[in-house]
């Protein structure tokens, strides 16, 4: 894996992806089929069977984070 360096001070055309993606989690009805679409495609990593991160949640960069079995996260 490549380490990759992102200036979060400005807007850029990667940065507004992930905030589109980020909305759509949050946006969507918590369990619903476009929620569990929407988090699959902001962890791009992977998320684990049986684990949930309820909204709302923030994010910078979701790519490459693995989230585990049976995990919960909750504001």
């Amino acid at each position: 894996m490549t380490d990759r360096s992102l200036d979060l001070r400005l807007p850029n055309e990667e940065r507004m992806k992930e905030c589109k993606r980020t909305a759509a989690v949050n946006e969507a009805e918590p369990l619903s089929e476009e929620f569990l679409s929407a988090q699959k495609e902001l962890f791009t990593g992977g998320i684990g069977e049986k684990s949930i991160v309820q909204p709302p949640f923030f994010i910078n960069i979701g790519e490459n984070i693995h989230i585990g079995k049976n995990v919960v996260i909750m504001p």
